[in-house]
């Protein structure tokens, strides 16, 4: 997936947006989010580390004799293993919903089972909610911005939507 429209790597400070007519750049609301204190991400990560040295025990226990680091450090990354599995996940997620909402037709290698239980969820929301791609969505992949607040994002879809119940 390519970077958004208007969005720039600015360095190690990561995803900004250069917003015609407005002199600073703005932050990502995504890059700003990766800064934020997550209080319960370490506890995710010690579970993800405990659960991965009990699955492969027999494993790590060898390999402490040969590469104490090592194991300790393969323990260590099941967590961000984690996380970079869903992100993977999320951004096949998206370009199928995307490849969706432009009408376009997927070959059969870019088929994708595991993304496709998501999307059929998508889809479902789209028939319970009786929105046509046609006819209800108002934008995708929209830059939106508070040049006040200093921040900028790229929403995927917005949906006009009857809110009578």
């Amino acid at each position: 997936m390519s970077d958004p429209k208007h969005a720039r790597h600015i360095d190690e400070k990561g995803r900004y947006y250069q917003i015609p007519g407005i002199d600073k750049p703005l932050i990502s609301v995504t890059n700003a989010i990766g800064v934020l204190n997550k209080y319960g991400l370490a506890p995710w990560y010690a579970k993800l580390a405990a659960e991965y040295a009990i699955d492969q025990l027999p494993a790590l226990i060898n390999r402490v004799r040969t590469d104490r680091q090592g194991a300790i450090d393969d323990i260590k990354a099941a967590g961000e293993r984690a996380r970079d599995e869903a992100g993977e996940l999320g951004t096949r997620v998206h370009d199928l919903a995307e490849a969706h909402v432009l009408g376009r037709t997927l070959a059969e290698e870019e088929i994708d089972r595991e993304a496709g239980l998501y999307v059929a969820q998508y889809l479902r929301f789209l028939d319970d909610f009786d929105l046509d791609i046609e006819q209800n969505i108002y934008a995708t992949e929209m830059t939106v911005y508070s040049e006040h607040d200093g921040w900028a994002g790229t929403l995927d879809l917005v949906p006009m939507m009857r809110l009578d119940g």
